[in-house]
């Protein structure tokens, strides 16, 4: 088992200094090679706390926790809170006194996820290809043109790259109550936390030899936590091309050699056989003996806040129980749950799922089944996965509150509808099995 501590020394101060203007942020190639090997890239310090975005970040933390306390406790899941989209605007019908305070938590999230050099890191991480101009160009980029609108630094650099599409996929806000002892085993995500085809463009491709990232989970932490406390999350370092990956696939219900194809009654019917005894985090009872060789991949981290972890969408992670010592010590600094921001990127040719799905962009059209993203912005002109690089649409902001004025408070209502049907569906199943 690997641990990460957070004793950065030089990397900090290199990272620091790739930090440039206008937020063009360079990695070094070292650490794209380790990406490309190990699935994940641990960044210390990646938002100093002093940071304007990541503060305003942690007041909107402490304001959505506050109006979770005004609702009711926990339901027994591994989060307490669970709040998705929050590039979009609020859908729920709020008091003029709450307007502002709601703004401002949703533009604190968005600038984080929209505007941040988590971006560019992303952007890098996914182009990993040295035989190609798309490298040279980023080093372009650093070393003269600072300031510089990219397609500008293109001519000037003589560089040609793909200008795909980078969207963010799905951002998920999550806290977990430092008492709970539940958590989620060693897993990839499922198809209704990431929404994305299995067999989607860039999933396990290749370009002359060297692996492409089928998309980027980035977790930043939002509060301290030591690994001897626990509460963070743990990952298998190489598991996105390991050759066991497979048996872990089949162990937590995933086949991710197939583009799934389900419709309502088909789900149900997965959900009632297979999912009972292979589901997302069940992996400890479903194949015990592969857990094992996971297991022996497992590296830990040492996690403060502004910390970042940019794992590949195919690695293979679990999150981490706060230890009995730990939630002791928690709880005499009066900390009562641990914050985390995950954001998912992906190219804007990645498709998504085929079949039923509470996708709100499915939802509202299901013609928008099967569709890579950048076409259902086109086809469907709502912006369902805001493009953020190469460029930020100027009026984006203004794009996403009508969108979570309208669009998803309409997808809201209507996945809440599905969800009865199909509960329903799930329910009779149950009883003739």
């Amino acid at each position: 088992m690997v641990r990460h501590t957070a004793s950065i020394g030089s990397q900090k101060f290199t990272l620091a200094l790739l930090l440039l203007v206008n937020a063009v942020f360079c990695l070094t190639e070292s650490q794209i090679e380790n990406f490309r090997r190990d699935g994940y890239l641990y960044v210390p310090r990646f938002f100093e706390v002093s940071d304007t975005a990541f503060r305003d970040l942690l007041l909107a933390k402490a304001e959505l926790i506050r109006q979770q306390q005004q609702k009711s406790a926990t339901d027994g899941s591994f989060f307490s809170v669970i709040e998705t989209g929050m590039v979009f605007g609020n859908s729920d019908q709020t008091c003029d006194a709450e307007e502002q305070s709601v703004n401002n938590v949703r533009q604190a999230f968005r600038d984080i996820a929209l505007r941040s050099s988590l971006v560019e890191a992303s952007a890098q991480l996914m182009e990993i290809d040295r035989e190609t101009e798309t490298m040279r160009l980023l080093r372009c980029v650093c070393r003269k043109e600072r300031g510089k609108s990219l397609s500008d630094i293109a001519k000037i650099c003589e560089c040609s790259f793909p200008l795909f599409v980078f969207s963010c996929h799905r951002d998920v806000f999550l806290v977990k109550p430092v008492q709970t002892e539940t958590y989620c085993d060693w897993h990839v995500d499922d198809l209704s936390f990431w929404p994305q085809s299995f067999v989607s463009s860039r999933s396990n491709s290749h370009r002359d030899g060297v692996y492409l990232s089928s998309g980027i989970n980035v977790w930043l932490g939002m509060d301290d936590m030591p690994i001897e406390r626990g509460g963070s999350m743990a990952v298998a370092r190489g598991s996105h091309m390991a050759q066991w990956r497979f048996d872990a696939h089949r162990a937590i219900g995933q086949d991710r050699t197939i583009d799934t194809n389900l419709t309502k009654d088909g789900l149900a019917e997965y959900l009632t056989t297979v999912a009972v005894t292979n589901s997302t985090c069940g992996i400890s009872k479903s194949d015990p003996l592969t857990r094992e060789k996971i297991e022996e991949s497992k590296v830990t981290f040492d996690i403060h806040k502004g910390d970042v972890i940019f794992a590949d969408r195919e690695l293979f992670h679990r999150t981490i129980a706060t230890t009995e010592e730990g939630r002791q010590q928690y709880l005499a600094e009066n900390v009562q749950s641990l914050s985390r921001y995950s954001i998912r990127y992906v190219a804007g040719s990645s498709r998504l799922p085929l079949g039923f799905s509470l996708e709100p962009s499915i939802v509202t059209n299901s013609a928008n089944s099967g569709r890579a993203l950048d076409d259902v912005v086109e086809s469907d002109s709502d912006m369902w996965c805001p493009e953020v690089w190469p460029d930020l649409p100027e009026d984006i902001d203004s794009v996403l509150e009508e969108m979570g004025r309208t669009r998803l408070a309409e997808a809201k209502a209507m996945v809440a509808t599905t969800i009865q049907e199909f509960s329903a569906i799930l329910k009779k199943m149950k009883t003739q099995s």
